[in-house]
């Protein structure tokens, strides 16, 4: 086989592939990659997007999770209970 007849299998055999991994479902490719595979060529922002809300808010502290929040906002995210609580507090 000549080199030519050899670059062009190689080339016909790269797009038949490609065309069949684009017909896999995204879950069926991320499966078989390791995690740093699935970040690799992302920027911080985008890694960080991927995170669930709990692992993100885990390393902050209270003060650092509430930053920039209003106190209407700040009150709205403490659950019923313990505003009850913290109003009893208060009121002594």
């Amino acid at each position: 086989m000549a080199m030519k007849d050899y670059e062009l299998a190689r080339k016909s055999y790269e797009e038949v592939l490609e065309q069949m991994l684009a017909q896999l479902p995204p879950e069926k490719l991320l499966a078989r990659l390791t995690p740093e595979q699935r970040l690799a060529g992302l920027t911080p922002e985008e890694m960080v997007a991927q995170l669930p809300p709990e692992k993100l808010l885990a390393k902050l502290t209270p003060e650092q999770r509430l930053a920039g929040l209003t106190p209407e906002e700040i009150l709205r995210a403490i659950p019923p209970e313990m505003q009850e609580l913290l109003a009893k507090k208060l009121d002594r």
